[in-house]
């Protein structure tokens, strides 16, 4: 009698871990497809429904950073989207020229915006990944007929500096998981092991979902 008790009790715990497990499993999809509150500014339906597409992309927790999104007709400089975030909560700004919506762009922008709400330990972690070409400042444009991935490396711009190499690796990464064109399109170094640290990075600090790392190692390692 008493090894059917424990019989009973076991298959009881094991419903229930189930059960809880399943539980945590809808919350994170419900969260996933659930339309965050960002505000768009100066953008016409048409375009509201582009950027949407782009951002529902993103994982949740790294596009709950973005509480606005503008459209603009141009930007001073080179770039062709800014970020401007508060540290201390999840009110990011990101300012999008017109002409690059639809492209890679935004989720370049997502990425600042996701770096900007993290620890500073997340820049240690990453500055210890492997052993790499040191960052260039205003150098990089000399860099921009070199082929890329390159030694960690994803691209020319993501040598500037910390924040751009992050931000231009979770660009090419989103570009890569969406079949747009990415650096990630041509072949990684497989002997170089920083590669696979670097998915493993973004997937701890959550700009990827567990199926979004799952599918970047089967495509790229």
């Amino acid at each position: 009698m008493q090894s059917h008790r424990w019989i009973d009790f076991a298959l009881g715990l094991a419903a229930f871990v189930v059960l809880v497990a399943a539980f945590f499993a809808c919350d994170d999809y419900v969260r996933a497809h659930t339309p965050l509150p960002i505000r768009l500014y100066n953008a016409t339906s048409a375009e509201s429904e582009i950027i949407k597409s782009h951002i529902d992309k993103i994982y949740y927790i790294a596009r709950s950073r973005i509480s606005i999104l503008a459209i603009v007709e141009s930007i001073d400089g080179i770039s062709s989207g800014q970020c401007y975030g508060n540290t201390d909560s999840n009110s990011s700004v990101i300012i999008i020229e017109r002409r690059y919506l639809g492209t890679s762009v935004i989720w370049h922008e997502v990425m600042h915006a996701h770096i900007n709400n993290l620890p500073e330990r997340v820049l240690t972690e990453w500055s210890e990944l492997g052993n790499r070409p040191p960052y260039l400042d205003d150098g990089w444009r000399a860099e921009l007929s070199n082929p890329y991935p390159n030694q960690g490396l994803v691209s020319a711009y993501g040598r500037k500096n910390i924040h751009e190499d992050i931000a231009s690796w979770g660009e090419a990464i989103y570009a890569k998981l969406n079949n747009f064109r990415s650096p990630l399109d041509r072949p990684l170094d497989e002997s170089n092991p920083i590669y696979g640290k670097i998915l493993a990075w973004f997937f701890k600090w959550q700009f990827i979902s567990r199926a979004q790392y799952d599918e970047l190692r089967s495509k790229l390692l």
